[in-house]
């Protein structure tokens, strides 16, 4: 009896520690299922705050007025389609533009509110992308007819455009160069970026646009010969012309006489115009106020003719480095035959596409033009080239309109001294008795990245003594000062020397940055 008691009591304590033991688990269940309980709650009310600050931005939007949603909407626009590398390089083709979903058919499935403004405002529709790739004619037409069908009576803004697709086609579908010849009243904007095989069935049709205002030429491939087949019958209306990787656009026929704004550039080396050619196109175009040029570096054996053109103000240069022999600076040539008497903004970007500068020949042909015309020059940037010390004195002494001086990659002899003495002396005014820079009183920007033989010193007691003028203009400082890895470390430490100085300028409201760089 005693035995079996106790196996009895055995039985009860297993029996309590089995219950003890699923308590346990119960009670670590329930904790995790709290926990679980706690972290879904915070989501909840995450999510609830997400909807509600949605819910207001929502709400604000549906308040506001159909013209505002419009011209947000205008911003969600592509266009034209963004260039890139091609995926296969060996197509010849440069750049493709690849298509991507137009952001009107997902804003026109968010609320009926919002399709009602992109039926009220059929502008939005007018900017068309056309991608020309291995599709049926008939594709082509159904997109471009449904789209210019929703832009109503609203000037277009078309482009054509290369998909990259390597199929043998060389000439633009029919829908394409239908809608060319039956929008072209319409078409105020147009962008041609297609290779060079394409050009040819362009000229199929008689390029006439009455009220065509802005055309981008780009031939996207190895062919850069085109102008030809760009014989244009009628812009009346025609002020910006902008050209890439063309390089005989003088042998095509758009109205000279009428463009102020002017690009032509080139992203291949040996794709650039003839400088002679470029020269008998500025002389051309008597109302050009805006002009970039990209010229490759060439052969300087032609006679070119003197240029005038009273009404340009800015001016932008690059040269583009090519091998071979008998190849010279071509921006020195190019400025030597110009007279820009209203020449108020000039950039110069010297040898793209290889990591060495141009001679000083480039920057002293600089001098020598603002020598010549006079021209009241607010702006001047410089990058690539050696430049010698008395030609950039020389600026400084006698272009007293100029505000924004910017010289990048800098070799050494320019950057001296002399320099932040020039910028540093002052004179007494005669009228208010307050001191004045002496020279370049206007000045409010400059940016001097290269081989600097000045000290940090001298630059904080240039910069502090056109602070203590009246007034005083200078508003944005920045020095990089290139230098080799022997006195990398000797160069961060007296920057950091500098810094409360530099904290007060700033905290004065000059934006002012000194900083190094190792050069190999």
């Amino acid at each position: 009896m005693i035995s079996d008691s106790r196996k009895r009591i055995n039985q009860a304590k297993a029996q309590a520690s089995e219950l003890k033991d699923l308590r346990q688990e119960l009670f670590l269940s329930i904790s995790r299922v709290d926990e679980e309980l706690a972290t879904l709650n915070k989501e909840q009310e995450r999510l609830s705050d997400s909807i509600r600050d949605r819910e207001r931005l929502l709400s604000a939007l549906r308040r506001m007025p159909k013209e505002i949603l419009a011209h947000i909407f205008v911003h969600t626009l592509v266009f034209p389609f963004p260039r890139v590398p091609p995926p296969n390089p060996r197509s010849g083709d440069w750049s493709v533009f690849p298509p991507s979903r137009n952001p009107l058919l997902s804003i026109a499935l968010v609320s009926h509110n919002w399709k009602d403004v992109l039926v009220a405002f059929p502008n939005l529709w007018s900017y068309v992308n056309i991608v020309v790739d291995r599709l049926p004619s008939n594709s082509y037409a159904r997109f471009i007819g449904k789209q210019i069908s929703r832009s109503g009576q609203s000037p277009l803004s078309i482009s054509i455009s290369h998909g990259g697709g390597t199929g043998p086609s060389c000439a633009l579908p029919d829908a394409v160069l239908t809608t060319l010849f039956t929008a072209s009243h319409r078409i105020i904007c147009l962008h041609l970026h297609l290779p060079g095989r394409y050009f040819p069935s362009v000229q199929q049709l008689p390029l006439s646009f009455p009220i065509l205002q802005e055309l981008y030429i780009h031939s996207s491939s190895d062919t850069a010969e085109v102008g030809e087949h760009l014989d244009f019958d009628y812009l009346p209306q025609l002020r910006v012309l902008d050209v890439t990787d063309i390089s005989d656009m003088h042998s095509s026929s758009p109205p000279w006489d009428q463009i102020t704004q002017f690009s032509n550039t080139h992203v291949q080396p040996g794709h650039g115009p003839p400088v002679h050619s470029a020269l008998a196109t500025l002389k051309a175009m008597s109302q050009l106020s805006v002009c970039r040029l990209s010229l490759d570096m060439q052969s300087l054996t032609v006679i070119a003719e003197e240029t005038t053109l009273t009404e340009l103000k800015s001016l932008s240069l690059s040269s583009v480095y090519r091998q071979g022999f008998g190849l010279s600076p071509v921006i020195p040539f190019l400025l030597s035959h110009l007279t820009l008497p209203a020449l108020s903004d000039l950039s110069v970007t010297c040898l793209v596409g290889v990591n060495t500068r141009d001679q000083d020949v480039t920057f002293s042909s600089i001098r020598h033009l603002l020598e010549r015309c006079s021209s009241p020059l607010t702006s001047l940037s410089f990058s690539n080239g050696e430049i010698q010390k008395e030609d950039l004195i020389h600026i400084l002494t006698y272009t007293p309109t100029l505000q924004d001086l910017r010289l990048t990659n800098i070799g050494k002899g320019a950057l001296t001294k002399d320099i932040t003495d020039a910028l540093r002396d002052s004179i007494d005014d005669p009228d208010t008795k307050a001191k004045a820079p002496a020279f370049v009183p206007s000045l409010h920007t400059l940016h001097l990245i290269g081989h600097i033989e000045f000290l940090t010193d001298d630059l904080i007691t240039m910069i502090e003594s056109r602070r203590a003028c009246d007034p005083c203009n200078l508003k944005s400082v920045n020095v990089c000062r290139f230098v080799d890895w022997r006195r990398e470390k000797d160069e961060e430490a007296t920057i950091l020397g500098f810094q409360p100085v530099l904290e007060v300028l700033r905290e004065e409201g000059l934006d002012v940055t000194v900083s190094s760089r190792r050069t190999t």
